[in-house]
């Protein structure tokens, strides 16, 4: 039987914790989210039952049966775990179990704060615990779809999305940018090309928005004994020296796996 257990309960109390709680979840989490929802929405059977055996017997005859218990399949057991990875499994009061109508309860998804509609998705996953099909039937009846739904219209309509967003369209443009420069090999350091932003006068604020990127979307990592940021991108990290954006007029690239260190 597969354990659905949570690692740890998450004490959100009110509303702005929780939408704090969304705000901190990945978007590796969300995508994955998104991903296994359609999986379970293509599966011909969310789970099977198992159990309900005759395991013992009493001394006066009576059989002894074990109690049924469902197992799910990969892609429901998988939302169960991500949920908790990311955070929601919070403490939900009566919200799911004063809403056991199915029309009523999707009704109520769909206009329900996003904070009660976590409550909700974390009851469902909570009160399984007994392995009666909790989750099988919110997954039938669509609740666990509205959840969903729900919580794709708030990343969305979140701030953090559109910087998300942002990072998620930078490499495309980027790589478009980054074909209209001119590149030449460095004569002195260490190995690397570089183009010069006086060079394409006319992508000036090309120039300006691929800087601000890569400081914006890079990493930091040591170059002999200063720090820079970098970008990666097609097995080639991109970087500048580090100056105001104003003064910056060399953007330099490597192979991803050079090194520097002292």
């Amino acid at each position: 039987m597969t354990t659905l257990a949570c690692t740890v309960d998450h004490e959100l109390e009110n509303d702005l914790e929780v939408e704090a709680q969304l705000a901190t979840v990945t978007g590796q989490q969300w995508s994955e989210l998104w991903d296994v929802a359609n999986q379970i929405a293509e599966l011909e059977a969310p789970g099977v039952w198992d159990g309900g055996n005759v395991i013992d017997h009493t001394d006066d005859g009576h059989d002894v049966y074990e109690m049924p218990f469902i197992v799910y399949a990969d892609p429901v057991v998988r939302y169960l775990r991500l949920w908790d990875e990311m955070g929601l499994v919070i403490p939900y009061g009566t919200v799911f179990l004063d809403r056991t109508d199915t029309p009523e309860t999707l009704e109520w998804l769909d206009s329900a704060s996003i904070a009660d509609v976590v409550r909700f998705g974390s009851a469902v996953l909570r009160l399984e615990r007994f392995g009666d099909g909790l989750i099988l039937e919110a997954i039938e009846t669509g609740s666990l779809a509205a959840v969903i739904r729900r919580l794709r219209a708030w990343k969305l309509s979140h701030p953090v999305s559109r910087k998300e967003t942002r990072a998620a369209e930078f490499p495309a443009w980027f790589r478009l940018y980054r074909d209209r420069c001119r590149w030449r090999a460095a004569k002195s350091g260490p190995p690397h090309e570089y183009t010069v932003r006086e060079w394409r006068p006319e992508g000036d604020e090309e120039f300006e928005k691929a800087v601000a990127g890569i400081s914006e979307f890079g990493y930091p990592q040591v170059f002999y004994r200063n720090t820079y940021t970098y970008f990666n991108l097609d097995g080639l990290k991109y970087w500048t020296m580090g100056n105001p954006l104003a003064e910056t007029t060399v953007l330099n690239r490597d192979p991803i796996e050079s090194l520097y260190r002292l």
